[in-house]
């Protein structure tokens, strides 16, 4: 068997290779009761999308206000793109939602904004969790 040294490096390596309910699951159990306490704004934001997408598809509106939806669905899903979860299921939701989001993932641009506000966060929960 191999050795590794275990170095801030790969510890944070290791944290982000097992993803975001990896990354709940080696934090210590106070950390992650005060982390499951607190409101995480992505939860809101996933929801005025969801919101603002289904009043953009939904019937009996007219092409003026199909135009009008059309904009408010992609300013929720810019808030979302930009909203940094503040708890690792906050994490987890944003990237299933991001996966599987009815408009906003269709374009690429908007894809890779929430792929790099979930990096960003990821490699913040794994530095914290190696810190602890």
């Amino acid at each position: 068997m191999t050795m590794v040294a275990l170095t801030r490096r790969n510890a944070l390596a290791a944290l982000v290779g097992t993803g975001a309910l990896g990354i709940a699951a080696a934090l210590p159990q106070c950390t992650r009761a005060a982390l499951a306490s607190e409101v995480d704004p992505i939860f809101a934001a996933i929801e005025r999308h969801r919101t603002a997408w289904h009043r953009f598809i939904g019937p009996g509106i007219d092409d003026a206000e199909r135009e009008g939806a059309g904009y408010v669905e992609q300013e929720a899903w810019d808030d979302f793109a930009d909203t940094h979860p503040t708890t690792p299921a906050g994490l987890a939701a944003m990237a299933a939602y991001a996966t599987h989001a009815p408009s906003g993932a269709e374009d690429v641009d908007n894809l890779l904004r929430a792929m790099r506000t979930i990096a960003t966060v990821t490699a913040h929960f794994a530095a914290k969790a190696v810190a602890v």
